[in-house]
């Protein structure tokens, strides 16, 4: 919508006061509570949220003039953090607590936004961009599906998008995004290309080649066929993710399968904590990248010192079975040049609006 009311206030002025959301500020201050034990690394606040909603929602029914504040309010991220608690709580929660008047409290603050975003029209950036990106890789796949995945027979009608034949596949182009439909992989390995397009691999590929490709190339997110033939999507940080699930679990098989000594067993058990940690700050990291509120320098590089430091710390654990510490240390040090990899590439995507004013200034200077 992007500040629709703020040229069309005659509209809103003209709408019926709104129900506002009847707050219970115990089960606010209760769910802060739990926020602060988690030890997360933002401090945002239901309790507060709540009434700043309130405040907007009073105003809105008290005072024509201001209500688009409201509308701002709805439209900003903030709403999103509401989503993630919500999420959490249901699926860790409301399992063991069918009538758990937290959950009860936060599925109705849920409803209540949703309503009013639908009352007003409006949709957030990153619901509008998921919904294209969906439905651009659903016609994709329907097209490819009735060609049995030949590139050779695709062709374009669209009069918005330009086809290119390459030596890996076909480039989708429209000049907003590139789609790059790949049938050759073999090609694709040494080609310099920019970060932030969308492959769609037309052949079966495995986990290990995606890793390698997501290392080399930070795609925005791929499409690919499986071994069964089965079409899957993933974006390059649940690679990451998935990455680091497989060392946990491949540590925590060697400390319960394998003999060890004592040290060497209370080192890899120490390890394995750290990776839980590590496992912590990838998920906020995760969550801040999905809001686009991009981590200090700082704690990005911590975070790859930390995932350094583990591997140098598996290099030397004294312990009969060298091929498993190997794989271990060779799995820890991927993860971190893949995470290195990630962030630097996608700052360079972030910079690059006012890389472009920039020059643009320079020009007309």
């Amino acid at each position: 919508m992007s500040r629709f009311y703020d040229f069309n206030a005659l509209e809103l002025m003209e709408m019926a006061p709104i129900s506002i959301f009847s707050r219970n500020k115990n089960t606010e201050i209760f769910l802060d509570d739990q926020l602060l034990e988690q030890e997360r690394r933002h401090c945002l606040s239901v309790h507060i949220f709540c009434r700043k909603l309130e405040r907007f929602e009073e105003e809105f029914n008290s005072n024509k003039s201001s209500r688009n504040r409201l509308v701002k309010f709805l439209e900003s991220q903030e709403c999103d953090f509401i989503y993630d608690i919500a999420k959490e709580w249901s699926s860790y929660n409301f399992q063991k607590v069918p009538q758990s008047t937290t959950y009860t409290y936060l599925k109705t603050l849920v409803e209540h936004i949703n309503e009013l975003k639908s009352k007003f029209g409006i949709m957030s950036y990153a619901t509008y961009h998921n919904n294209y990106i969906h439905n651009l890789i659903t016609t994709i796949n329907e097209n490819l599906v009735n060609i049995n995945y030949d590139l050779s027979l695709i062709t374009s009608t669209k009069r918005n998008w330009n086809l290119y034949r390459t030596e890996f596949g076909l480039i989708l182009a429209n000049g907003i995004r590139k789609v790059l439909l790949i049938d050759k992989l073999e090609h694709l390995k040494n080609k310099d290309l920019k970060p932030g397009l969308i492959f769609f691999i037309t052949t079966p590929v495995s986990q290990d080649v995606l890793q390698d490709l997501f290392s080399r190339h930070q795609p925005y997110i791929m499409i690919y066929r499986n071994e069964k033939g089965i079409i899957k999507t993933v974006e390059p940080l649940h690679l990451l993710t998935d990455a680091l699930y497989e060392i946990i679990s491949l540590a925590s098989n060697i400390k319960n399968k394998d003999s060890m000594f004592f040290e060497p067993k209370n080192k890899l058990t120490s390890i394995i904590e750290e990776l839980f940690e590590l496992q912590n700050l990838f998920e906020e990291y995760m969550r801040q990248s999905f809001m686009q509120v991009r981590l200090s320098e700082r704690n990005t590089q911590y975070i790859y010192n930390k995932i350094r430091s583990l591997k140098h710390q598996a290099n030397h654990l004294e312990f009969g079975n060298t091929e498993k510490i190997r794989t271990l240390a060779f799995k820890l040090g991927v993860l971190a040049d893949s995470f290195n990899n990630y962030d630097v590439k996608s700052k360079t995507i972030d910079l690059l609006p006012n890389t472009i004013f920039t020059g643009i200034q320079g020009r007309c200077e």
